[in-house]
Order: C-alpha cells, then structure tokens, then sequence
C-alpha cells in the first residue's frame, strides 16, 4: 500500500485511458454479474424484512448498492 501510495503522490494516475476492448467486456460482465446476484439476494432476502428487523434495517442500502451496480455497468 505504500508503493502505491508513493506513485500516486508522484503523479501517476490511478486509470489508464488506454482500455483495451477485452478489458471493457471483463469490466461490464463483472459488474452485470455483481448485479444479478445482488438483485437475486434482494428478491429472496425482502421477504424476510417483513418479520426481520435487521433485514429490514439494511435492505435500502442493498437497494442503493444494486443501483450503483447498475449504474457502473452501463456508464463506467
């Protein structure tokens, strides 16, 4: 973590624009796959908010994860 924090305060960026088109299929299967799962996880898990307090607490921010997901996928 200290060598990367090194480069970074010598000016070396964190992304490269020089994506490759491979890389840019890697990245949106990732995330749709990320997506998928979170929005299977939602679908069984929101049932359970109904008598789960905890599940219930914490399910927006699942919301909000699935749709920042969402959102990655499409628009990097």
């Amino acid at each position: 973590m200290q060598l990367i924090g090194k480069r970074l305060a010598e000016g070396q960026t964190v992304t490269d624009s020089r994506v490759g088109l491979g890389d840019r299929i890697i990245h949106v299967t990732a995330g749709a796959a990320t997506a998928v799962g979170t929005a299977a996880g939602l679908a069984v898990s929101t049932p359970l908010a109904v008598v789960d307090p905890r599940t219930r607490q914490s399910l927006g921010g699942h919301v909000d994860n699935l749709g920042r997901s969402i959102s990655e996928t499409v628009a990097p």
